[in-house]
């Protein structure tokens, strides 16, 4: 039987599941007073942490009306099971759902409407049920040869909520002027999916992103120079998380301090168009940058509308969205209250794509 302690324990371990990376545990109840979802559950996202503790409290009642009837494991399985009922995919707003329309307009649609930070990634049952990868179609497979051309950009809040080297340039170069050109690499292979957190789902073939091949090829286009040394990623041991390693010497040959960034691929939506021709996907990504006595931290998105052409080429939109981080005490975390969350840039970019 499910004692209240034995209870307890099991409700902040789904509490801290429910809220993610950036949680901490400040007290588990020992008795059966009530509890407030909000002193178990600190989360630096407002909107992830709203959806949070909606589930919460709804494995919270879960687990209340069963207590004391069934054993452990029967609860657990009951409950995962009875979550993925009561809260299908999508269930908090459209990220997450797989919905091609959803995807395309958040790519396509305009540039000053209002673009909600999906937070960190949850499905029905608290992340437990998702792959962390995200899957290209087969067609993209292969060398490519990019030409992106910076379409447009806009500011949804204002530009005072925009730092000033994002008003000027864009989130990929300070100095890129609309109607720019850069000419890239990319390379998108084949690898095994690891699937999901309970085992479902690993060892199918698929197609991903190669990260760190690509991390590189995009930053250094922009930089002009080698801005990226490498990127350490390994997706079959953790596919949320990659290191970016920055040279010990400047393009000018002077020494730099050491310096290195930290992504963590927070959340993650892809759909596949009816025929099959027309792609749409989106990851969220938290940076984390550090270097001697100093840190930043960034949050950001990107949408892609890949569509296949019928000379085996591929053209896409891809739209990078900037949010504000919830920084205490600072200008940025009142900025962040000040717009809710949402994005303050947006830049726009056609890009072609061609085998090589």
């Amino acid at each position: 039987m499910v004692g209240s302690r034995s209870l307890a324990a099991l409700v902040c371990s789904l509490v801290l599941l429910a809220c993610g990376v950036d949680a901490f545990l400040v007290g588990a109840p020992t008795s059966r007073k009530p509890f407030g979802v909000d002193q178990l559950c600190h989360r630096t996202n407002v909107v992830a942490r709203n959806q949070a503790k909606r589930r919460v409290k709804s494995s919270i009642a879960a687990l209340a009306a069963v207590e004391g009837h069934v054993g452990r494991r029967e609860l657990l399985s009951g409950l995962l099971i009875s979550l993925g009922a009561a809260q299908p995919a999508g269930a908090f707003g459209d990220y997450g759902a797989h919905n091609f329309n959803f995807l395309s307009q958040r790519a396509t649609g305009p540039a000053n409407a209002d673009f909600d930070n999906p937070g960190f990634g949850y499905d029905s049952c608290f992340g437990l049920c998702s792959d962390k990868q995200l899957y290209y179609p087969s067609w993209l497979q292969g060398d490519w040869k990019v030409e992106s051309t910076y379409a447009g950009k806009a500011f949804p809040k204002g530009e005072e909520f925009v730092y000033r080297n994002l008003r000027g340039g864009s989130a990929r170069s300070a100095s890129e002027k609309i109607g720019d050109v850069t000419k890239f690499a990319a390379r998108y292979v084949q690898a095994k999916t690891g699937g999901t957190v309970l085992g479902f789902g690993a060892g199918s073939e698929a197609v991903i992103s190669d990260r760190s091949y690509n991390t590189v090829e995009l930053l250094n286009a922009y930089a002009g120079f080698g801005r990226i040394l490498r990127v350490d990623y390994s997706p079959d041991k953790d596919p949320t998380r990659m290191v970016m390693q920055y040279p010990s010497l400047g393009p000018d040959m002077q020494p730099l301090p050491p310096k290195r960034t930290e992504v963590f691929i927070n959340n993650r939506d892809a759909a596949l168009s009816p025929d099959g021709n027309v792609f749409a996907c989106s990851e969220v990504y938290r940076a984390v940058t550090l270097g001697p006595g100093q840190s930043a931290v960034a949050d950001s998105e990107n949408v892609y509308l890949f569509r296949r052409e019928s000379d085996g080429s591929v053209v896409s939109r891809q739209r990078s969205l900037v949010y504000l981080v919830p920084s205490p005490n600072s200008k940025e975390g009142d900025l962040y209250m000040q717009v809710g969350g949402k994005a303050v840039a947006v830049y726009d970019y056609d890009v072609r794509m061609a085998s090589s």
